[in-house]
């Protein structure tokens, strides 16, 4: 349907190799246009499933707790 029409647009022969490359690319683009509106949870799933152990035991442990009451 789609393909066909920009097939006809392009002026390409719609043979069925020129077909499904152009299926192929309308199908990719329809889906990353769905997905674009999802980015900021997609990043945040993603960042909370793939932890590092350094991450998750980050710290101050170096730091003199009495540092904060040093006036500067």
């Amino acid at each position: 349907m789609a393909m066909f029409l920009l097939a006809n647009g392009l002026n390409v022969e719609a043979n069925a190799a020129v077909s499904l490359a152009l299926f192929h690319t309308l199908f990719n683009a329809l889906a990353a246009v769905l997905v674009l509106p999802f980015i900021p949870q997609l990043a945040k799933l993603v960042a909370r499933l793939f932890r590092s152990v350094e991450e998750d035991t980050a710290g101050s442990r170096h730091l003199d707790p009495t540092l904060v009451n040093t006036p500067t």
